[in-house]
């Protein structure tokens, strides 16, 4: 299957597609490598176009090649900024890497354009946590239980509580998780 493939992009270097086909072979052979340099190429033939760029950093993220993702990402921004997906795409990366303010900055946008967005709503909440902005987290962390209570917002709000002293809040919230989740 890698030779067709090969052949084909030899024969069409500015064609999208046999990049495409061969990241996905390279990927099923297990050489990864190949497969993100093939995915690069192809997500660069398409720089225009919104879905090549979520795919592109989609697959970046499961490579955990996260400064490919985060550039595929923020051309899909640019491209579509209505995009909840490019947004949430870019929040997942920063923050995999640490980067909370921006990973905060880019959940913010994501939860903008969807106030139902249940994970983004949540990682929001962590984002703030892990920058030690407990207030703004507990406010992020209560948006995500109007949405839907959840253990881990729980979680968050018992610790953003417990870092501001809060005890009484923080047991509260801690009580709730459990109740949600008793093996977590």
């Amino acid at each position: 299957a890698v030779r067709p493939a090969e052949r084909w992009r030899d024969l069409e270097p500015t064609r999208a597609e046999p990049y495409l086909y061969l990241g996905m072979i390279y990927e099923a052979l297990g050489n990864t490598e190949q497969a993100v340099d093939a995915y690069e190429r192809w997500a660069s033939l398409l720089n225009n176009d919104v879905e090549a760029n979520l795919s592109a950093g989609e697959i970046f993220h499961q490579h955990q090649e996260y400064e490919r993702a985060i550039e595929r990402f923020e051309r899909a921004t640019v491209l579509a900024p209505e995009r909840a997906e490019a947004w949430q795409g870019l929040a997942r990366c920063y923050y995999q890497l640490e980067s909370y303010e921006s990973a905060a900055e880019a959940y913010k946008k994501a939860v903008e354009i969807n106030p139902q967005d249940l994970q983004s709503q949540t990682q929001l909440g962590w984002s703030l946590y892990f920058l030690e902005r407990y207030e703004d987290a507990i406010l992020a962390f209560e948006k995500t239980l109007e949405i839907q209570p959840t253990s881990g917002a729980y979680r968050g709000l018992g610790g953003s509580f417990y870092s501001l002293r809060n005890y009484e809040s923080a047991l509260a919230a801690y009580q709730e998780a459990i109740a949600l989740a008793p093996g977590d």
